[in-house]
């Protein structure tokens, strides 16, 4: 420890404070804990100490240290407002009762004082609505339009009210919430804003700003939006379970249990199912299976018992991959409500997982036929139809494509179309959808060279001076992973398919759990700063404990096999210390004619925001260029240890490239692994339907239907030298 009279603690003090604006919490909470030590009685910083756990979501620790801080310094304004509402969202009765016996005797000015007095005992559930003078016809109409998800009669009105009322917070919200319904997010984020303004007590107002916010990916604000919420309406149910579930589904387990806990606590008894259903489904999802189970049921038997609440079980099971507890519950919904749309949806995503293509389907035509416009379901669709089968569907993709509902759905029908067209062989006619959707996509999430550069510079930096032999003896030989990975769309799905149909082997998918604890690993906090180490100077101890924590990582989602294949894409990137941590384990790297690789990349619809280099052909090359360097980095400095897939070798002779890639991973051989089409696992990758068939080369060379177009990304590939030669 740092002698105190070498310490600046004003120098501290600021540098804390610089890392809390970047919102780097940990970093500032390190140095607020080091400062605390010499200076105990800073009610500056438990001050800031408070804030910091009330942005993490603990409230009990952020009273805690507000309280300490409005002891030092009694009557400070912003320590009080801060205080109160951690006290009202920490939802502990005895707590707030102390705060509010706190609050009486304090000396804060009049006003002041009874606003925050009035706050802790407020228990609005925020169902009394005030619209102004001459508004609540409107009002009362768009609620009803929004709630029947009227979309685009909902959508028409707003556009209209919202120039009538521009003063109207109540209208404004439902105008947000109309945009948000039609994926028209940025004119929600600014109606909402708009909002939130005219009235900041106006809980609703937030709630729907957190909506919008997290379908922006604004998670950071979503948070606070649904914390304002629930503090204008501390009894409101929708936002407490908005709230829970944004803490659950950031793996913040013990915090969400504590906020979920206690809001069954103080809730009125009317409102504790729906809660008891979200906190049981988010610990479903957190694998927490049985205790979520059991809280479900509860839930259930006490009145959710409706097909919305059946299909918030049945999803949370689908994610968790309990198959047949999802199925049971989205057929208990269907039998509830026919044509319940979310249940019909996620019904097929389950069948299309387990490769019942037919079953999937017509739970997708049940949902075109009573919305017709809902552009995902017809992507998905589309995806497991032929366009040459479906030419009318194609003719109405078109036409709903010069007037979507919004940009979204633009993109979502631009890959729709493009992929139709491709299969009646109209090539030409494709890749103007294509580029344009890719162009919109790419506008939304841009990508620069300068990204992938600053890359390089670390990965260099982490594995300068690696070697595997410094490490020889220091993993956990008792794992058995083997690692499938590559670029997207390079192979990866069928040859996991083919490795995990040998009765050694079970499939845990895209885990990733590996490549997380590695870049753990090679992260770590020095003086109070966040830097990146060298793999060689990992300690042995650390190498074991994190081979263990892989490998038991694993087993727990395929705890009786010996063998468990993990498909990560992005495994390969610290390849070099996740062979040192499980010495026993087997890198497959897919390698693919870049030209199909990156074309087949282009040409699908990715989940917006994640792969941002897949939009543009240019930064698809950069990208591919990037990938061989790792490569051939790892195949330098332990070559025995990387094992490459050739998929046009594969898919030409695959009995001979199978029978070479079992023996790597050290299986005898089973000839189930030249069916992996037969294989009854579930599969969640946009190679779900081609991994349902026997192998096959019809998408080799398929870059040649778009040769013309597709120079930008050859000529970035030829730069680096890996622009294949053909033959």
């Amino acid at each position: 420890m740092i002698a105190p009279q070498n310490l600046d603690l004003k120098k501290l003090y600021k540098e804390a404070l610089t890392y809390q604006n970047k919102l780097d919490f940990e970093a500032a909470l390190s140095i607020y804990s080091e400062i605390l030590k010499h200076k105990p009685n800073s009610a500056e910083v438990h001050y800031q100490v408070g804030l910091v756990m009330y942005f993490g979501n603990r409230f009990l620790k952020s009273v805690f240290h507000l309280n300490i801080a409005n002891q030092i310094k009694p009557n400070v304004p912003e320590i009080c407002k801060a205080l109160v509402k951690s006290l009202v969202l920490s939802m502990d009765k005895d707590i707030i009762q102390d705060g509010f016996k706190n609050l009486k005797e304090s000396k804060l000015p009049t006003e002041l004082k009874s606003q925050l007095q009035n706050q802790l005992v407020n228990l609005s559930d925020g169902n009394n609505v005030i619209a102004e003078k001459g508004a609540l016809k409107e009002l009362e109409k768009l609620a009803e339009l929004n709630k029947s998800k009227r979309l685009e009669a909902a959508l028409e009105m707003a556009q209209t009210v919202e120039k009538r009322f521009p003063n109207s917070a109540a209208i404004l919200d439902l105008c947000g919430e109309a945009y948000v319904n039609t994926q028209r997010f940025r004119d929600a984020e600014k109606v909402l804003r708009k909002a939130t303004e005219i009235d900041p007590t106006y809980w609703r107002a937030h709630y729907s700003s957190g909506l919008c916010q997290l379908e922006l990916g604004a998670t950071y604000m979503a948070y606070e939006s649904f914390r304002n919420a629930l503090y204008y309406a501390p009894r409101n149910v929708d936002s407490a379970i908005e709230l829970g579930n944004l803490i659950l589904r950031q793996n913040k387990i013990e915090a969400g249990t504590e906020f979920f806990s206690k809001c069954l606590n103080v809730f009125p008894k009317k409102s504790l199912a729906p809660i008891q259903l979200q906190y049981g489904a988010r610990l479903i999802e957190n694998d927490k299976v049985e205790k979520g189970t059991k809280i479900c049921r509860t839930a259930i038997a006490n009145g959710c018992n409706k097909a919305v609440h059946f299909t918030i079980v049945a999803s949370a099971y689908l994610k968790n991959e309990n198959y047949t507890e999802a199925q049971s519950h989205f057929d208990t919904a269907l039998k509830l409500e026919p044509n319940y749309i979310s249940a019909l949806v996620g019904r097929a995503s389950l069948n299309g997982q387990l490769g019942k293509f037919d079953a999937a389907n017509n739970d997708y035509l049940k949902v075109m036929q009573t919305s017709p416009r809902n552009v995902g379901v017809i992507l998905s669709y589309m995806r497991s139809k032929k366009g040459s089968e479906e030419p009318e569907l194609v003719k109405q993709m078109i036409e709903l494509y010069e007037d979507p509902l919004n940009e979204t759905s633009k993109i979502d029908l631009g890959f729709a179309i493009a992929k139709g067209l491709e299969d009646q062989s109209r090539y030409d006619e494709a890749i103007k959808y294509l580029d344009e959707a890719n162009s919109l996509e790419f506008n939304n999430h841009p990508f620069e060279i300068k990204m992938i550069e600053q890359q390089d510079s670390e990965f260099a930096d982490i594995v300068e001076g690696f070697d595997l032999n410094h490490f020889k003896g220091a993993g956990f030989a008792k794992a058995r992973p083997i690692f499938v990975t590559g670029m997207p769309r390079s192979g990866t799905t069928l040859t996991e398919q083919i490795i995990s149909a040998h009765p050694l082997v079970t499939a845990a998918g895209e885990i990733g759990n590996s490549s997380h604890s590695a870049f753990k690993r090679v992260t770590v906090r020095k003086n109070h700063r966040t830097t990146l180490r060298r793999i060689r100077g990992i300690p042995a101890k650390e190498i074991f404990s994190l081979g263990k924590e892989c490998w038991n990582e694993l087993k727990e989602h395929r705890e009786d096999s010996e063998y468990i294949t993990d498909k990560a894409i992005g495994t390969y990137q610290l390849a070099g210390l996740i062979q040192a941590a499980m010495p026993n384990g087997k890198f497959v790297i897919l390698r693919r004619d870049p030209r199909d690789n990156l074309l087949s990349i282009y040409k699908n619809r990715f989940m917006s925001g994640t792969h941002k280099y897949a939009n543009n052909l240019e930064m698809l090359g950069h990208q591919y260029n990037a990938f061989v360097r790792r490569i051939n980095f790892w195949k330098s400095v332990m070559p025995e240890h990387i094992y490459e897939v050739h998929y046009e070798k594969l898919t030409a002779n695959p009995e001979e490239e199978t029978r070479k890639l079992i023996d790597y991973c050290g299986l005898p051989w089973d000839d189930a692994c030249l069916s992996p089409h037969k294989s009854k696992r579930a599969v969640k990758t946009l190679s779900i339907h081609q991994v349902r068939q026997p192998i096959y080369t019809s998408s080799v060379k398929s870059w040649q239907r778009y040769e013309a177009h597709l120079q930008p990304m050859f000529d970035v590939l030829k730069e680096a030298g890996n622009y294949p030669e053909d033959d």
